[in-house]
């Protein structure tokens, strides 16, 4: 039996497993009219980073995710940021040394925090610095430039106001 691109559309809504940006569905659509749109879809499920374990070592995996998202809200809260911060990286374990690996090129991609051992704290400062980092990629500081010249147009000086 095949199964048809509505039929796992369909699946896929009633479970929640995934969250679709490309599809132009809505609760009330009918499914067999949906239209493509450009974009990603996206995992609701899927963890923020990606995970490779060398040598199996034990770790609880939902500590880690935890200490992630509230180490990144920690950041943007310290910092006032108010977009989404998403550092892309990959948790090693089982690497031969603990350090981390800036990500670097265009996009930024391919960060790494490599760890001998699960250790909480030394992912949690890895988090902490990969985020700050997050802070300064090029469209972020681009995005800063306009903001800061958007507001150095708005400031006026009280001499300059004529009544």
């Amino acid at each position: 039996m095949t199964v048809s691109r509505v039929t796992q559309l369909k699946e896929g809504i009633r479970r929640g497993s995934w969250l679709s940006r490309c599809l132009s569905v809505s609760r009330r659509a009918i499914l067999t009219s949906w239209r493509r749109r450009p974009g990603k879809i996206i995992s609701i499920n899927a963890p923020p980073f990606e995970v490779q374990n060398l040598h199996d070592e034990k770790f609880d995996e939902t500590e880690a995710l935890t200490t992630f998202a509230v180490a990144v809200a920690a950041v943007a809260r310290e910092y006032h940021v108010n977009y989404v911060l998403r550092p892309g990286f990959v948790l090693v374990l089982g690497s031969g040394r603990d350090d981390i690996s800036w990500p670097q090129g265009k996009e930024w991609t391919g960060g790494e925090i490599r760890m001998q051992h699960w250790d909480k704290r030394l992912f949690r400062a890895s988090v902490i610095a990969l985020t700050i980092h997050e802070l300064t990629k090029p469209r972020n500081v681009l995005r800063l430039e306009r903001e800061i010249e958007h507001r150095e147009r708005a400031t006026v000086e009280v001499k300059r106001l004529q009544l």
